[in-house]
């Protein structure tokens, strides 16, 4: 064997294997494996210590969007990983910190944490444990990518081609998330913000893959995020061809791979994904069909049938109804009972956004499933389930948890959905008016892990640092090793909230000494002696200005002059007023739950607008709908919709933009989606007599006192989100 790595996990393995028929040997091995685990390069006994140290990083990288760290800092977090006897742990933990500097824009920072710390660990590694510096490698391939792309390459393919695909898929997966490995990130909608360049490495780095699932998988968040119409670098049309050829090409080079499956259905699905590009026409998609239709194995032919339902442009949509009813009908000849349970949950998971009826159906024909199985690897799949009945319908969620056939699996259904539940509460109250909270800190502790997922794929919005004071009280309660994620989310929504503001440097100034102070506290206890502590500094802070030019890319500095505006004025209601708004404005709901979320919404926008985005009357389902797929999985604040418009034209009689709430406003030199996009607007404060000339004004219609404009009548459609 290469390691001691595989040496720990053979000799557990041998353990469990001979426990009950040859209990001395198994003793043996149990010995065994743990001398082996007393190895210092294995770190199998300082769980703690790096648990501790990883929040200190984290804390430490807040610092770095306002350049305000110092080099005693990074001499803190030096010294604290050269602590760590194993390389490989150093390795993970330099890769982490590099990474960070990345997603802050710090790239020359970046590469220098690389070239002092990453690259001499490796070298010492290479030579003396082959075994652990392949692992080096891959988990820090992502740094090293990101510091040297073409010598990384050169590395990489020195691995063994499983372990290649690992280092290549870490590689592509921060390219897309901006997130270091080990870090949770949760986006059902897989959608992420892509720039030309970064397409076109994603493409070179998919090329070198063997893995027809991994290429599938990332083809597909790749197109996902090409056609995302709220991608803060949207791909050109022509950007959008060439990147069509090139995955052409590549699907018709790499799939299918006789080493995994020798069918097609990687190369069909891979095929559909790129017809979204280029919006190819009906026979098209057609002809995709048909070669779903003639793949052999009933279990790859239903997954491949249900992703072509789902990839279907919306000029297809009444056929995506009769496809996904075609897959569910083949379920019922998948042999393994296995195989069908997985097959059944992927359907009603794509089917949930389509058809909910059908989806309901398929959960059901799952429960029929799981009663004839006491296969314990449907546990999670079970989990999954309860998890989408719970989205789909919390009744159905509870039904189906009632029908499982033990008590056992009932248990952990009614678990699962009080998770959901709980979930839900904190996502859409303030967290300390909930009585629950801490009543059971598993839970607690798992939400959290599932919010920093959100969070660091942007689908909720940060909290007000001081409502989290609960979560951290209940969590120093705690073992670090289960208030782990409780501390982290705490860190990054602090971070997400406040690295950008001028007065938010002193707290995460104070975060970072505190942690990095924690980390030292930790290594003292363990070594029997204290390590220094560091004094914070404090910034003054900037007035706000009553107005602001805001530049083609400069939406950033727009966004924080908004943000800033909301936190400090905005009281009770805050009314939106855009002849020009539409579902793509919905963006500026999330602000508004970040900055003041207690605040009722109402949006007065025309009806010609809504008519030519092409929305349905039911403007209700379209906002709503459109907010959770593009934007949040949160609540959105409370906020009412007034569309209204001349029976004629649609028009709304006001022509400006303006936001008002309680004694105060600002005018709005273009809409919410474009801000600091194409071209310069300025944002200004209204004077008190134009705010309440304009509320008048605004009332006039929010009211229905005025019911006709120009001699035509007014139509009026009032809806909630």
């Amino acid at each position: 064997m290469d390691g001691g790595v595989e040496k720990i996990d053979s000799a557990h393995k041998l353990t469990s294997l001979l426990a009950r028929e040859a209990r001395p040997e198994a003793l043996f091995y149990l010995e065994k494996g743990q001398e082996l685990k007393r190895d210092p390069q294995l770190d199998c006994g300082r769980p703690v210590y790096i648990s501790s140290l990883r929040l200190a990083i984290r804390a430490f990288s807040g610092l770095f969007a306002s350049r305000f760290e110092t080099a005693d800092d990074l001499a803190s977090i030096a010294s604290a990983i050269d602590r760590i006897p194993s390389l490989i742990s150093r390795v993970r933990l330099w890769t982490d910190v590099s990474l960070r500097y990345v997603k802050a824009d710090r790239t020359d920072d970046a590469r220098k944490i690389v070239s002092q710390y990453l690259q001499p660990l490796l070298s010492v590694l290479e030579k003396q444990d082959y075994s652990l510096w392949k692992r080096a490698l891959t988990s820090s391939s992502p740094a090293l990518y990101q510091a040297h792309a073409a010598s990384t390459l050169e590395l990489v393919n020195r691995l063994p081609r499983e372990w290649r695909d690992v280092s290549l898929d870490l590689i592509v997966e921060f390219i897309f998330r901006r997130v270091p490995p080990g870090d949770p990130f949760e986006n059902r909608e897989e959608q992420c913000n892509l720039d030309w360049q970064s397409a076109g490495d994603i493409c070179t780095l998919l090329s070198l893959m063997d893995s027809d699932s991994l290429i599938y998988q990332h083809i597909e968040t790749l197109v996902q995020s090409a056609i995302w119409s709220h991608n803060e670098t949207p791909l050109t049309r022509e950007q959008r061809n060439e990147l069509a050829q090139r995955l052409t090409k590549l699907v018709a080079e790499k799939l299918p791979n006789p080493r995994f499956i020798a069918h097609n259905g990687f190369a069909i699905i891979s095929s559909a994904q790129v017809a979204r590009l280029q919006k190819h026409r009906i026979p098209a998609w057609e002809s995709l069909i048909g070669l779903g239709r003639s793949i052999p194995n009933v279990c790859d032919r239903v997954y491949v049938l249900a992703i072509l339902a789902k990839t279907l442009p919306n000029d297809l949509w009444p056929q995506k109804v009769p496809l996904l009813n075609e897959a569910h009908q083949l379920t019922t000849s998948i042999p393994s009972l296995l195989d069908k349970l997985g097959r059944l949950q992927t359907l009603a998971s794509l089917a949930a956004d389509i058809d909910k009826p059908l989806a309901k159906k398929m959960l059901n024909d799952a429960r029929d499933v799981l009663l004839r199985t006491n296969d314990p690897e449907t546990e999670p799949i079970q989990r999954r389930l309860v998890d989408l009945a719970y989205r789909i319908d919390p009744d159905a969620a509870s039904s189906l948890a009632s029908s499982l056939d033990t008590d056992e699996a009932r248990r952990k259904a009614r678990e699962r959905i009080k998770y959901n539940e709980f979930r839900d509460s904190l996502l859409n109250k303030q967290p300390e008016q909930l009585e629950e909270l801490g009543t059971n800190f598993h839970r607690l502790a798992e939400v959290a892990q599932a919010l920093l997922g959100q969070l660091n794929a942007n689908r909720i919005q940060t909290r007000h640092v001081k409502t989290l004071r609960e979560w951290i009280k209940l969590a120093s309660a705690e073992s670090l090793r289960k208030a782990y994620p409780v501390f982290s989310f705490a860190i990054e929504n602090a971070i997400c909230r406040l690295s950008k503001a001028s007065d938010g440097r002193v707290l995460l100034r104070e975060l970072c000494d505190a942690s990095i102070a924690s980390c030292e506290l930790v290594s003292a206890i363990a070594n029997r002696h204290s390590g220094p502590v560091r004094s914070s500094k404090a910034p003054t802070l900037a007035d706000q200005s009553s107005k602001i030019f805001v530049h083609a890319g400069a939406r950033a500095i727009a966004l924080e002059y908004l943000k800033r505006w909301l936190e400090t004025r905005a009281d009770s209601f805050l009314h939106i007023c855009d002849p020009w708004f539409g579902v793509e404005d919905l963006e500026v709901l999330r602000l508004i739950l970040e900055a003041a979320p207690a605040v009722e919404v109402t949006i007065l926008t025309s009806r010609k607008k809504q008519t030519d985005d092409g929305l349905s009357p039911d403007y209700q389902r379209a906002y709503r709908e459109y907010w959770q797929k593009h934007f949040s999985d949160q609540e959105p604040p409370h906020t009412e919709l007034a569309v209204i418009g001349t029976q004629i034209t649609g028009e709304l009689p006001i022509h400006d933009r303006w936001w008002l709430t309680r004694n105060a406003g600002i005018r709005m030199g273009t809409s919410f989606n474009s801000l600091g996009l194409k071209g310069g607007a300025e944002i200004s404060a209204l004077t008190e007599a134009e705010v309440v000339d304009r509320q008048n004004e605004t009332d006039d219609y929010l009211k229905r006192l005025k019911r006709e404009h120009l001699g035509q009548k007014l139509t009026f459609t009032f809806s909630t989100m």
